[in-house]
């Protein structure tokens, strides 16, 4: 939480935790409008379950953006995580 914290310069009120997360990636209006590219050089070192977690919470939020709106948000995984990736979307 911390790395994408200080990555994304997120807003004050960002509680930390999975809901606060999910609520900055889905309102982007704390950045300049444009778009939001968060690349992964690899996976976050999370738990099993946190790992899930993220995964579907990345998924969810670059999916709530629309191309051509204010805001989109881009995820950039590993070529290498393909397959852990999408086991885990469809665990």
């Amino acid at each position: 939480m911390r790395a994408l914290a200080e990555a994304l310069r997120m807003p004050d009120w960002f509680g930390m935790n999975w809901d606060a997360l999910s609520d900055c990636l889905r309102d982007l209006s704390w950045l300049p409008p444009g778009r939001i590219v968060l690349v992964h050089e690899a996976l976050p070192v999370l738990t099993s379950e946190e790992l899930s977690s993220y995964v579907d919470l990345l998924a969810f939020a670059a999916g709530d953006w629309k191309p051509l709106g204010s805001y989109e948000l881009a995820i950039v995984l590993p070529e290498w995580s393909r397959h852990r990736v999408l086991e885990l979307l469809h665990s």
